[in-house]
């Protein structure tokens, strides 16, 4: 993870762990948001995101969208 994205807001942090399966330390670009058909996800290929990051997230994009 760059430095700049501890810095900016938009950027969420995202630590390694069991359950998220990430190498290193990450980040989501809250600005990045898609609209995806979930017909497109046929095969879970990584980890998953804790519901207390989805909802830190979820809340960041609601607030970039200004809802």
């Amino acid at each position: 993870m760059k430095d700049f994205h501890t810095a900016v807001y938009y950027y969420y942090p995202l630590q390694p762990n069991r359950e998220n399966k990430l190498q290193k330390p990450s980040s989501a670009d809250c600005t990045q948001a898609k609209s995806v058909s979930l017909q497109r996800f046929v095969k879970a290929t990584g980890g998953k995101i804790s519901p207390s990051d989805l909802k830190e997230i979820a809340e960041t994009v609601g607030f970039l969208l200004g809802i």
